[in-house]
């Protein structure tokens, strides 16, 4: 018997967990992914804290970023993005049953691939923004408190939010057509909205409150092109096009912002079209573009004679 559908936003992250460690087809992915967050996010940031001198560190703070407002009651949006991939899983889940666990487990090695390739950057130069004082903002001291802020660029939150809208686009539509033919007339349409509107939320969050740069989104989108099937610099533009449509104070600094993201993208591509690979497009301009701080500071506000890495 057909599972009941619902939304995505009414899923549930805990249903999900349980799914993923107690069946079969799921269990290894989920324990790679957890292994994964860890060895590739969080121990090399605290190393960092530890040990300052082990990596370069650079702020990539762009002029731009001044014309975004610090607004720290986008936190929970911020905090918002593992919700929408675990929930899209139990969506599939719950719509199509236990003929999606493959699809579900193949997502998840997706998402575990999305630290791994981050990871390349990180373990050769860390990067952090320069954040504004956040008092009277609970949730906000709290991710300071316990995130170092040493993980920027490439920005894993958009690689995160914008996978998971077009690989769950896709595998929706396959699952439709070939693993549920009851569903294969019934529209997903608002589904797939709602995790575009998500990711564009969800992206936008990080500028707000301060915890990444303009220049750490297009360093997303170019790392896509190496995970994403089919992802296109159109694709890409198409996106930053949608941030800011609404609640944004000025409309100038909104289309400069937007340039500025598409044509970093685009020179991102074009390094690569000249020979580099990936990682070394990305480590090219922190080291080129990033100003290099002092390691007992990493978050950037303690820095009397910054100096720039020598480009390579």
């Amino acid at each position: 018997m057909q599972i009941a559908p619902r939304t995505i936003q009414q899923s549930s992250v805990v249903s999900m967990m349980v799914i993923a460690f107690t069946r079969r087809a799921t269990f290894a992915a989920a324990v790679r992914f957890v292994r994964s967050v860890a060895t590739c996010f969080f121990l090399p940031q605290y190393e960092t804290v530890l040990r300052p001198a082990l990596r370069p560190l650079v702020c990539v703070d762009d002029p731009l970023d001044r014309r975004i407002p610090f607004r720290p009651e986008y936190v929970q949006t911020y905090l918002g993005f593992v919700h929408l991939w675990i929930k899209s899983c139990h969506f599939l889940f719950r719509t199509f049953g236990a003929a999606s666990l493959p699809a579900i487990r193949d997502f998840v090695e997706g998402i575990t691939s999305l630290y791994h390739s981050a990871s390349r950057v990180y373990d050769k130069c860390q990067s952090t923004t320069t954040r504004p004082p956040c008092s009277g903002n609970l949730q906000l001291r709290f991710i300071r408190t316990v995130d170092p802020h040493v993980h920027c660029v490439p920005s894993l939150h958009v690689m995160i939010v914008v996978y998971t809208w077009l690989r769950m686009e896709a595998i929706i539509e396959n699952l439709r057509m070939h693993a549920a033919p009851s569903l294969s007339r019934r529209d997903f349409s608002a589904e797939v909205e709602y995790l575009r509107r998500e990711a564009l939320a969800i992206t936008e969050s990080v500028l707000y409150i301060k915890q990444h740069s303009v220049n750490c989104v297009p360093a997303a989108l170019f790392a896509l092109h190496d995970l994403l099937e089919g992802f296109t610099v159109e694709a890409g533009d198409r996106f930053v096009d949608g941030l800011f449509e609404s609640d944004f104070p000025d409309g100038e600094s909104r289309g400069e912002i937007r340039t500025h993201m598409k044509r970093l993208h685009r020179h991102f591509l074009a390094e690569k079209a000249a020979g580099r690979v990936s990682r070394e497009v990305i480590l090219h301009f922190l080291r080129s573009r990033g100003v290099l701080l002092s390691p007992a500071r990493p978050d950037g506000l303690d820095r009397p004679e910054p100096s720039r890495l020598p480009v390579t």
